[in-house]
């Protein structure tokens, strides 16, 4: 095992301890692993359709093998000018990087 899948299966402890569902499937995503990436979209399919961003669903939707829900999931990110990254749960008011204010910009 490499360093880099080692610092993955790092990351994935620490999202799974932090009950963060974003970070959780990205370092599966990363570390390739197609069999604990579907069944975490199977277990956390009703967590990710309540409190995931418009992305998530879409992800989600693609998972399951939703392509017109995947489709209308990343058009309403784009109308809403969703950043991809984040993820709308409980740490959605501990963004270290908050978009600029309209006044500022």
């Amino acid at each position: 095992m490499g360093l880099s899948q080692e610092l993955y299966i790092s990351g994935l402890a620490d999202a799974q301890e932090e009950d963060d569902l974003w970070w959780q499937m990205r370092a599966l995503q990363d570390l390739g692993w197609e069999d604990e990436l579907e069944r975490f979209f199977r277990d956390n399919a009703e967590r990710i359709e309540a409190e995931g961003t418009e992305t998530f669903r879409a992800l989600l939707a693609e998972a399951q093998g939703r392509e017109n829900d995947a489709l209308e999931h990343r058009k309403e990110a784009v109308r809403r000018g969703e950043q991809p990254y984040w993820f709308s749960g409980s740490d959605a008011e501990d963004d270290d990087d908050p978009e600029p204010d309209a006044e500022t910009t």
